[in-house]
């Protein structure tokens, strides 16, 4: 997420991340339009096996960094695989944090 932030910086556009139950991409807006990512580290990607992802009642979050690196809204993560759980944090300023 903190790399997609600095990439919307670097090339001064609109990028975002999104996730769902399913896993997480990046995408680019591009002439309206949100243009899928695919080149490492941005490729799309399924969670693994067993993962469990909480972020509300919401089946899919997509966050949009403008070119300041502010995010479209803030939001929180939840990502839970056996025994673990980690939490990402995202604020309104744009700073990304991980809690385990």
């Amino acid at each position: 997420i903190a790399a997609v932030r600095d990439h919307a910086i670097l090339q001064s556009r609109t990028m975002a991340v999104w996730v769902r139950p399913s896993g997480y991409g990046f995408e680019a807006r591009d002439a309206g339009a949100w243009t899928p990512l695919s080149q490492a580290p941005f490729a799309t990607s399924d969670w693994r096996r067993g993962t469990v992802v909480q972020m509300g009642a919401v089946r899919q979050m997509r966050i949009a960094f403008d070119s300041t690196g502010l995010p479209s809204s803030a939001a929180s993560i939840g990502i839970k695989r056996g025994d673990a759980t980690v939490t990402v944090d995202l604020a309104a300023t744009g700073d990304v944090r991980v809690a385990r």
